[in-house]
Order: C-alpha cells, then sequence, then structure tokens
C-alpha cells in the first residue's frame, strides 16, 4: 500500500536565555492513506552540540491543514499538533525533520503533547543522547486538582528532599510566577490574579533533575 507522507524541515535559532514561539504549517494535502492498526508514530529526538533534532513520523489527521506549534521556554521544549478545516475521522503518518539550534543547556526536557489520544512524548534529553517516543516515568508529577479554580497540590519525586526551582509560564511562553526553595516533594500554587487559561511549568535542581507539566485555570 502506497504510503503518503509529508515532511517539514525547520531550522531555529536561539540563544538559551530567550523565549520562542510560532506555528508552523507543515502540509494541507488530503492524505488518502490512512494510519494502519499495526503502525504508530515513531520520533526520535537527539541533542548534538548545540542542535536539538526532532525526526520521524508524526500522527495527524487525513483532511485539512495539519500545524506544528513549538515553544521554547528556556531549557524546556513544547511541541503541540494542531489540525484546523475539515477534518475526517482518520489519522496519518505524516514525517517530520525539525532542527533547533542555538541549545547551549546540558538538557533539556521535550514534550510533545499528546494528540487525539494518539502518543505523546515526555521526555529528558542530555547531550549527545537520543530518545525515541520516550516516556521518562521517572519524572511525572501529579496535580490536583487540574482544572483548579484557587489553587492546586503539585507532588513530585525527591526522596533527597533536594532544593528545586518551581517556574510557570503563560501559553506566550512569558514566566509569570517563580517559587525557589522547594525542599519536599509536594507544594501549592495559588490562582491569585492569573487569568482562566493553560500554563506550563518547570520545576528543577543543579543535579540537573527536571520535571514539567501542564496546568489549567477555571
Amino acid at each position: 500500500m502506497r504510503k503518503i507522507i509529508f515532511c517539514l524541515m525547520l531550522m531555529v535559532c536561539f540563544s538559551s536565555y530567550s523565549q520562542e514561539t510560532d506555528i508552523i504549517m507543515y502540509s494541507d494535502i488530503e492524505c488518502n492513506d490512512p494510519i494502519g492498526a499495526s503502525e504508530t508514530q515513531s520520533i526520535s529526538i537527539q541533542l548534538n552540540n548545540d542542535t536539538l533534532t526532532l525526526s520521524g513520523r508524526i500522527i495527524a489527521n487525513c483532511c485539512g491543514a495539519h500545524f506544528l506549534k513549538y515553544e521554547v521556554l528556556e531549557d524546556s521544549i513544547y511541541f503541540t499538533r494542531i489540525d484546523t478545516g475539515n477534518l475526517c475521522d482518520c489519522y496519518c503518518l505524516h514525517e517530520v525533520s525539525i532542527k533547533i539550534g542555538g541549545c547551549t543547556s546540558n538538557f533539556y526536557n521535550v514534550i510533545l503533547f499528546e494528540y487525539s489520544g494518539n502518543d505523546g512524548i515526555d521526555t529528558l534529553i542530555n547531550v549527545s543522547h537520543t530518545g525515541i517516543n520516550s516516556v521518562n516515568d521517572k519524572e511525572k508529577t501529579e496535580i490536583y486538582p487540574n482544572p483548579f479554580n484557587e489553587f492546586a497540590t503539585v507532588i513530585f519525586p525527591n526522596p533527597n528532599l533536594y532544593s528545586f526551582t518551581f517556574r510557570m509560564y503563560n501559553c506566550s511562553g512569558n514566566l509569570i510566577k517563580i517559587i525557589p526553595d522547594i525542599n519536599s516533594n509536594s507544594f501549592q500554587i495559588y490562582r491569585g490574579n492569573l487569568k482562566a487559561g493553560i500554563y506550563y511549568f518547570s520545576l528543577y535542581n543543579s543535579y540537573n533533575i527536571y520535571y514539567s507539566g501542564k496546568l489549567l485555570i477555571l
């Protein structure tokens, strides 16, 4: 069976302290070869020198126009799949190759959000390390309630009670909250004057232990 695969090539340069976001359309052509039952998304992420490369086959709708949104938030990179237009009830595999230059940190947390129940990625990438559909089970956080109105509790693995720093960003990549010196395995986030919407967060320490996640305020 012939497969229709779309290819996206992108090079983005930024300093280790900048924040960048963009939305790229990689296809608006209808796919006539839906993903088979035995096929699956397969994505490789590699950090060599100062360039992070995301490549492989990514899931998107057979119809409509397809976009990939990326957000660079200091030492984390978020990818979100967006399909618009007249969508249908099938999905295809699209070939993607993205290079992001200027990655001077020793590690990055790379997240590809789940798409309509399909595979996502949450992996910590170190220099010269490659992850393929790698879900970092050791780097999971628990948040409840989520969504929340007034406050939420974040629980994360911290058996040695290291000191962590919490950073919270809005959808535009702007840093809006910092909580330093977290020496336990749980803490609370208060809404305060924050507007309803989706927010991203990162937790990290000096030992390159890193956690991240998404918060929804109602």
